[in-house]
């Protein structure tokens, strides 16, 4: 009975393990550098914290991070900008307001009738609660 042999090819797995590491770290480099992330992760993470706060122009219950537009994908580059430009978050929300109106805001400001529309629903539940406290103390519940 003969035993069957490994050829040698002179390539060791290890070689291709170390290859295909190189390989996968070069294509990350190079996605990275043609996507245009930026290196300072502060900054990235600054401007992903801004566009969750803006709601997509383009898209319906979308915010700026969440959407896939062209439009958000635009918005997320110029945020970027005016970050390294030295702008702070709140100068970019400005920014966004007076091109936009305050809907562009994912999170409405609490003033004015922005209050009263987040306030009437609480409102209606607790007068609903109350009418029935009194409905049922009535009726003998």
């Amino acid at each position: 009975m003969a035993v069957a042999r490994r050829r040698r090819t002179g390539q060791d797995p290890w070689v291709w393990g170390i290859v295909l590491v190189v390989a996968v770290a070069s294509a990350a480099g190079i996605a990275s550098a043609l996507t245009g992330i930026p290196q300072d992760q502060g900054l990235e993470a600054r401007a992903w914290a801004l566009a969750r706060e803006l709601s997509c122009p383009v898209c319906n219950g979308q915010s700026v991070a969440e959407s896939s537009s062209t439009v958000a994908a635009q918005m997320r580059a110029e945020i970027r900008q005016m970050l390294e430009e030295g702008k702070d978050e709140s100068q970019i929300i400005d920014h966004y307001v007076q091109l936009y109106g305050t809907w562009i805001l994912a999170r409405p400001p609490a003033t004015g009738a922005y209050v009263l529309l987040w306030g009437a629903p609480l409102a209606a539940l607790v007068l609903g609660g109350f009418w029935a406290y009194r409905r049922m103390g009535r009726t003998g519940g």
